[in-house]
């Protein structure tokens, strides 16, 4: 809800061809996964998301992956640095850059 207060183009649950489902998607191409211990705490959940993390960033996606703990008692720090990103244009495709 913060972020969208700053008017910015929010999505949740985007599909990624090659990828699967994504938590949100900010702009056209940065990713905030947001996990909770429960769903990511075995071997292979968290391979899985190394997996997802590697795959995004060779389809030239930006992506930060976040705790629920680090969402809901420390969101100022990671709303900072995401609107940092945004800042840098790091949600939008660069002029003639790779897209998926």
């Amino acid at each position: 809800m913060r972020i969208r207060s700053r008017r910015k183009r929010l999505r949740s649950q985007v599909q990624i061809e090659g990828v699967g489902r994504v938590d949100l998607l900010l702009g056209d191409r940065l990713v905030l996964e947001l996990d909770g211990y429960r769903w990511h705490s075995s071997r292979t959940g968290f391979e899985e998301d190394r997996h997802r993390d590697l795959e995004l960033a060779r389809r030239g996606y930006r992506v930060l992956r976040l705790s629920w703990r680090q969402v809901t008692f420390d969101w100022d720090a990671y709303e900072g640095v995401t609107m940092r990103l945004v800042r840098a244009g790091e949600h939008r495709w660069p002029p003639g850059g790779c897209r998926p």
